[in-house]
């Protein structure tokens, strides 16, 4: 049957695949030993899994605050208790502990176009990112917010604001 084919032809696809990329990650220990069509499939995924950490472990080490950025001011505006995101490992970190998607901004911080910080404001955790107008020569949030991009109180907010 045509459906026959078109599945054992999405098969072959796949398979194709999970050898090329098996090849790429330099892994010499896979199997080829599987008896049904859907552990092809799974392997295959796992494998895409596996490409997708070394692609970020990449990202992750690429990212970094330049020595001459814009928001080293803000480091010395801010208390002590606000902690700069500087590095790739810390803002991954961050984005897993916090549930929210920090982690790409990576790239904004390479180019130095925002800061990120953690803070622990009246108890409550914040991810907060700030951005530089570089003609007006100020600072402002961007975005501040609890695990799972949850509001807090404006009062939190407004004390950030004083700061600077």
């Amino acid at each position: 049957k045509s459906e026959d084919v078109c599945k054992y032809k999405q098969y072959e696809d796949i398979l194709h695949d999970y050898c090329k990329m098996v090849f790429r990650l330099k892994k010499p220990e896979f199997s080829m030993n599987y008896k049904s069509l859907k552990r092809i499939e799974k392997e295959h995924n796992n494998v895409v899994q596996q490409l997708r950490m070394e692609a970020e472990a990449e990202t992750i080490n690429a990212i970094h605050v330049k020595k001459r950025s814009c928001f080293n001011k803000l480091r010395k505006i801010l208390p002590k208790n606000f902690e700069w995101i500087q590095d790739g490992t810390r803002l991954y970190k961050e984005g897993i502990e916090q549930h929210n998607c920090v982690f790409s901004y990576g790239y904004n911080i390479i180019a130095d176009e925002c800061a990120i910080y953690s803070a622990v404001i009246n108890g409550r955790r914040y991810t907060i990112e700030f951005l530089y107008d570089r003609p007006s020569k100020k600072y402002r949030i961007a975005q501040m917010y609890m695990a799972c991009n949850k509001s807090g109180p404006n009062e939190d907010k407004e004390y950030v604001e004083r700061l600077f």
